[in-house]
Formats: C-alpha cells, sequence, structure tokens
C-alpha cells in the first residue's frame, strides 16, 4: 500500500523491544516490488560486524539496490540494555567498520549494500563521509543539515530524520 502510494523508501527502526532490523527489512522487502527499505538504523550492538555484513550483503543480493544499511553506535542506555560497555562510540564504530570491511563472507557478488551512519557530531559526519555512502542523522534541528551537507561533501547520501506531526489543527499539533 506504501508502495502504491508513491512513496520511494521505508525506514525502519531498531530500538529496545522492536523487531530485529535485518528480519524486518527482509520481511519488508519480500513483501514489495520496487520500495527501497533502509534500516535507521541497526545498532552495532545488537549483532557482531560480521553478522551485520553478511546480512546486509544477503539482503542486497536479494534485493538489488532495494536494502540500505542504516547503522549506528545508538546510545549508551541501549548499549548498557543489551550488556555492552558504552565508551568512545567514534573509535568503536571506527573498528566496527573495519571489521566489517574484513569479514569473510560468500556472497555472489562482492558488492555490499550501501551504508550510512548515524552521525550527529562532525568527527562521526567525517567517517561517514570516509566509510560510508552518507548519513543518516536523527532527532537534530533543522540547521544540522547544512552542517552535515558541508561536512559530507555535495555528493554524499543526507537522510536528515525530521519528526512531524501530520495535524491540519495547529493547537491540536502542539498538543
Amino acid at each position: 500500500e506504501v508502495e502504491a502510494l508513491g512513496f520511494g523508501a521505508v525506514w525502519v527502526p531498531e530500538g529496545l523491544g522492536s523487531k530485529e532490523a535485518m528480519s524486518h527489512a527482509g520481511l519488508l522487502l519480500a513483501g514489495s516490488l520496487e520500495i527501497v527499505v533502509a534500516t535507521g538504523i541497526a545498532s552495532i550492538w545488537a549483532r557482531d560486524p560480521m553478522a551485520m555484513s553478511n546480512g546486509a550483503r544477503a539482503l542486497h543480493e536479494a534485493y538489488p539496490d532495494r536494502f540500505v544499511l542504516g547503522m549506528g553506535v545508538s546510545h549508551q542506555v541501549r548499549a548498557t540494555a543489551r550488556g555492552h560497555h558504552y565508551e568512545h562510540p567514534l573509535a568503536k564504530m571506527r573498528g566496527y567498520l573495519d571489521a566489517m570491511d574484513e569479514a569473510a563472507h560468500s556472497a555472489a557478488t562482492p558488492d555490499a549494500a550501501p551504508r550510512l551512519l548515524a552521525a550527529l557530531g562532525p568527527k562521526m559526519l567525517d567517517l561517514a563521509s570516509e566509510r560510508a555512502q552518507g548519513a543518516h542523522p536523527y532527532f537534530v534541528p533543522v540547521d544540522h543539515t547544512r552542517v552535515a551537507r558541508e561536512r559530507l561533501g555535495p555528493d554524499a547520501f543526507l537522510a536528515p530524520e525530521q519528526l512531524v506531526v501530520l495535524e491540519t489543527d495547529p493547537a491540536a499539533a502542539r498538543e
């Protein structure tokens, strides 16, 4: 139905108690014909780098040009709830990307799925520019998009999440 309405992409979150991101993306891809499905975001605390890499490769191989891997370090409370020690998010993400890039795989194609980083700060945006196809910043002010574009460059994919309320009555929307 979403596809029939003309939407080009569906972004699916991963949080504590939500559906597992790769499985959820696979279900949505299987139930559609053309729409792009992106994880926004798959947490690096939810799976090891080889599982993230190979899960993304499997979806990319099964649904060429329809899966985008949005991934991030999430937040301390979410990492701790999964039994991890959260510190040095930039170094953790850099090491995680290294391990993903070195992960053994048996995909028929050497191509990996496009990946975006949940990048908010300048250093993570720089990492997204160096090691991903772009960024998927979450819950940032509108002005952040200008800053992110400057750091990522003109050709990187930038998909900021902007929360909106679909309501025609301003008072009801504010409530």
